[in-house]
C-alpha cells in the first residue's frame, strides 16, 4: 500500500510540475511585446509600449504575432485581452485579428462597432472558409477604464465573455449573440496574419487606448475559471493563473492514476 500511494504522489508530482494551465503564450507588455510564458514573442509596429501597456491611437499599429502563437491549436481554445479603450472608438478599430491574410478566415475584435443601425457594440466577428459568418456582440467596450474580452472555443461553440461573465448588453441583460456553433474553426489556419491593434484584412485601423494584457490558451475555458482569473486581475502572475486554470488533459491523468490505486487496493 505505501508502495502504491508513493507512486501515486509521484505521478501527481510530475503532473504538478508540468501543467501550464494551457495558458501557452501571453503578452503583459511590461518592457517589450515578448511573450512570458512561450517563445513566440511579437513585432511592435509604430505603436508605443509604456507603462505595461501597448499604445495605440488608431493612426499607429501595434504588435505582429507569428505562426508560432497559434501552432498546433487546431480544436479548443480561449483568446483574453485586458485592455482600456478610453475614448469613443469610432467605426472599426482593431482589438485584435488572427486570419489567413483573406476576408475567408479570420478572427476580429473591436471594442465597438456600428451594426445595421443599432447602437455601438463590442463585437468578436468570425468567418471561416468563406461560408460560416457570425458575430458576437455585447455591451460597448469603449467607454473607458479597464475592461476585459475573453473568447472561448471548445471544438464546436465560440462563447464571448465580458468582464468576468457571459456578454451582456447595456442595462445587464445577458446579450443573446454571445455565443454560436462554429465547427471546422482552427486557429492554427488564421495565422498568415496576427495582430493584436494591428493586421485586420479589412485594413481597419487599430484601437485607441491601451492593452495591458493579451493571453492565448489552448484549451476553452470555463465560466467559473473565467471569473476567477478575472478576480486574479491583470496583474496576476503566470504562477497563479496556472494554479486557477488547471490543464484538463492533466487532471484527468492525476484521476486515472487514482482511479488505478483504488482498483489495486481492491
Amino acid at each position: 500500500m505505501k508502495k502504491q500511494l508513493l507512486s501515486l504522489l509521484a505521478l501527481v508530482g510530475v503532473c504538478t510540475l508540468s501543467a501550464d494551465g494551457g495558458l501557452v503564450h501571453r503578452y503583459d507588455f511590461s518592457v517589450d511585446a515578448s511573450d512570458s510564458v512561450g517563445t513566440a514573442h511579437g513585432t511592435l509596429g509604430t505603436g508605443t509600449i509604456a507603462d505595461g501597456a501597448l499604445k495605440t491611437d488608431g493612426s499607429n499599429t501595434g504588435v505582429t504575432l507569428t505562426s508560432d502563437a497559434v501552432a498546433g491549436i487546431t480544436g479548443a481554445f480561449t483568446i483574453e485581452t485586458w485592455f482600456d479603450a478610453f475614448q469613443p472608438q469610432g467605426g472599426y478599430r482593431t482589438l485584435y485579428s488572427f486570419s489567413d491574410g483573406t476576408r475567408d478566415n479570420f478572427i476580429i475584435a473591436t471594442p465597438a462597432r456600428l451594426d445595421g443601425g443599432q447602437p455601438w457594440q463590442a463585437s468578436v466577428h468570425v468567418k471561416v472558409d468563406g461560408v460560416t459568418d457570425s458575430m458576437m456582440r455585447g455591451e460597448p467596450m469603449d467607454i473607458g477604464g479597464m475592461r476585459r474580452m475573453t473568447v472561448t472555443y471548445d471544438g464546436t461553440t465560440l462563447k464571448y465573455y465580458m468582464e468576468g461573465q457571459i456578454a451582456f448588453l447595456e442595462g445587464g441583460d445577458i446579450s443573446p449573440f454571445n455565443n454560436f456553433d462554429c465547427p471546422g474553426l482552427n486557429l492554427q489556419a488564421v495565422s498568415s496574419s496576427i495582430g493584436i491593434s494591428a493586421n485586420s484584412p479589412w485594413g481597419d485601423p487599430s484601437m485607441i487606448g491601451d492593452i495591458y494584457d493579451f493571453r492565448i490558451y489552448d484549451h476553452a475555458l470555463t465560466a467559473d475559471q473565467i471569473s476567477t482569473t478575472f478576480a486574479l486581475g491583470v496583474d496576476a502572475s503566470n504562477e497563479a493563473i496556472s494554479a486557477a486554470v488547471p490543464e484538463p488533459a492533466t487532471m484527468s491523468i492525476i484521476g486515472l492514476g487514482a482511479l488505478a490505486m483504488l482498483r489495486r487496493r481492491k
